[in-house]
Parts: C-alpha cells; structure tokens; sequence
C-alpha cells in the first residue's frame, strides 16, 4: 500500500520482486535510492529465473515492466522533525544509541519495542520554557501557549538590555546526574555519537569551575586570596572593573576572568586539561594544536575550546552526584584513552530494547556504569 498504492494480493510479479529487494535492505526503497531500488529488483528477478521459481517469458516481461511507484508521503513513512513535534533531537539521540548494539538494518525491519528515559510532561514544559526564553530575549511579547505554560511562568522578566536584536540560538538539556539519564533534550539534529547532537559552542568562562576545581587539588581552596588586578598596569587605566583582593569562591561566584587566568597559571594548562578529560569534556590530547602555549598563553575564555551543552551538562552533573559520573561508555576506548583520559561514559536514552512478539530483551541499560 505504501510503495504501490495497492494490497499484497493485487501485486503483479515485478512489483513483488521490488518489494522483496525493499524487505531485505530498506534503506535502499524507491523513495531514498530509486535506481538502487531498481537495480535490486533486476538481481530478484534474475534469481527468480536462476533458480527456475519463473519462467524466463516471466521473468523478460517483468523486467520490461516500468513500476508505477506511489507519490512518497513522508509523514507514513519517515520522521523528520515536523512531524515529530517535540521529540527530533531526542529521537534522534535513541536511534544513534539503538545503533551501538542493534544493526540499523534489523532496526528498519521494526517489530522492536523500544523504553526511553524521556519524561513527555517534562519535555513539553522544556519546549514551551526554552520558546518563552526566546521570545524574551528577542523582545517580542509571549504566546497564548508560552503564557500559559507553568515552566514559562517561572523565568525571569529581562529588562531592556538583555534584548537581543537578532534571534538567539537556544538549546536545553534536563538530565538526571544520579542515574545518568536524559529527561529532556530541545535541540536540532542531527547528532554524532560523541555526544554532539547539539553543535559544540566555545566554552567561554565555563572553564573556570574546572580551573578552580583544579586548583581545590592541588592545596588551594574556597577561601584562599586572590585578586583581580589588570595583568598590565597600563590597562589599568582603562577599565574600572577591577576588584582588588578578594576571596577564591567571591571570584568564581562573579565569573571575574583576572583571578581566573591567575590560577589557571599556578596550576598549569595541561593539569586543568587533565581535570576536563576526567569529566568527558576533552577527547584530544591539546584541544587547540595550534596556539602553541609558549606564544600565546591561553585564557579562561579559550581554554577547553568548543563544548556542546550535553557534555556540559554532564560535567556539572558529576559535580552534583558528589564526583560520580554516570552514563554508558557507547565509543571505542581508543580516542579519549589516546589523549590520556578514560573512556567517555555519555548520558542514556534508552533503558530497554525489546521484540515486540517474543519480548526478547535485545538491549538492557537500565543499570548505568559508574566511575
């Protein structure tokens, strides 16, 4: 019906042999590779013939016979993100993870029943919230339905200067730090498996808890003195927003970049690195080959390069769990362990996979690893 526009029983024999090629590899229909879908059905039909199922008139007429394929109705046979209302990024993360231990050809065949760590009521709140945020930052006044969203409610009102002229990209992320699970996720795909469903933004003073954290190691702590000075007495003329002495925890809690990029000099580079590595941050051994430290010393701003706002998440979860992480390791070991750092465990999607006629558990991640 959906290829033909007709039922099985009304099937002449080349139409058939198309639908067998199409059951045996479905990425390859006549709606996403239709010469491909052409070609696969000439080799059913030749070994139809070879195996003397068909005559070999049958089979030269089938061949000859130009299929008359249905109009493609995406919204019956596909996903995309219209039709999937408040779920692409989400769905698209479950389908990536699916991938690691079932073939996407079985997963095509379908007949799977698939449980997800989603929670719908709190991903339409996110959906509705992150909608509010951006009318807002954009200046414009609240739909009737962000208005009405409890979420929404809960944001605070912008004075003038935090409106943005041009629309601001947005993305959310809601996970549960204890047992590694995604709750929500509003964004755009598609993904790749490091954990990229969202696009890597630089990281911007984010660095800095790992930078502190770094320092709390190696005999610094919240209450040791630091302070925000100019690094160049020259600057110190032109810019009124220096503090003087002041607390570690004062200085962080105030995201003020000068005693920052002091400690991240105490410390050293490679030892907050090593810290980011440990939280999933990092997968390379230098994030930024080329900006030789010996040249051009790097700041808080630059420090962990491009991050995306999963990983992020994730990070400040661990630091929420009391320094566990938890998630799956769902890469190959050797990128990150190459870099010096464990293997990723990223956040889950999925808790079960199962047949949906046998209830043959084909995947099982409720249980999530820790380190």
């Amino acid at each position: 019906r959906l290829y033909f526009d007709k039922p099985a029983a009304q099937l002449n024999l080349a139409e058939a042999a198309a639908l067998a090629a199409i059951a045996e590899s479905p990425n390859l229909n006549p709606f996403d590779a239709p010469q491909e879908a052409l070609s696969r059905q000439k080799i059913v039909i030749q070994n139809m013939l070879r195996y003397r199922m068909i005559s070999p008139e049958e089979g030269i007429d089938a061949s000859r016979q130009e299929l008359g394929f249905a109009p493609a109705r995406p919204d019956e046979w596909a996903y995309d993100a219209a039709s999937l209302g408040e779920y692409p990024a989400f769905l698209e993360m479950v389908l990536q993870q699916i991938e690691t231990e079932i073939p996407r050809r079985r997963l095509e065949r379908g007949g799977l029943r698939v449980y997800t760590t989603l929670d719908s009521g709190l991903q339409i709140q996110a959906v509705c919230a992150l909608k509010a945020q951006q009318a807002q930052l954009a200046g414009q006044p609240l739909s009737e339905e962000s208005a009405s969203c409890p979420a929404a409610r809960l944001l605070p009102t912008l004075s003038g200067a935090d409106v943005f002229t041009s629309t601001a990209a947005a993305e959310l992320v809601i996970l549960d730090p204890l047992t590694g699970q995604m709750l929500a996720l509003v964004g755009v795909p598609p993904i790749d498996l490091a954990g990229s469903i969202l696009p890597a933004r630089p990281a911007g003073t984010l660095s800095t808890s790992f930078i502190y954290l770094t320092a709390f190691t190696r005999g610094l702590s919240p209450a040791s003195l630091v302070w925000d000075i100019p690094a160049n007495a020259n600057l110190a003329s032109q810019s009124p927003e220096y503090h003087g002495p002041m607390r570690l925890r004062i200085a962080q809690a105030n995201d003020y970049l000068n005693p920052a990029q002091t400690v991240l000099a105490l410390v050293g580079v490679e030892n907050v690195w090593r810290t980011a590595r440990q939280f999933g941050l990092l997968t390379e051994p230098n994030p930024l080959s080329d900006n030789p430290l010996s040249d051009n010393p790097l700041s808080p701003l630059s420090l962990l390069g491009d991050v995306n706002l999963i990983s992020v998440s994730q990070a400040f979860g661990t630091l929420a769990n009391q320094g566990v992480l938890v998630g799956k390791a769902l890469e190959q070991p050797s990128a990150n362990a190459a870099a010096g750092g464990p293997t990723p465990l990223r956040p889950i999607a999925i808790l079960r996979v199962e047949e949906a006629g046998s209830g043959r558990i084909l995947l099982n991640w409720t249980t999530a690893q820790t380190r």
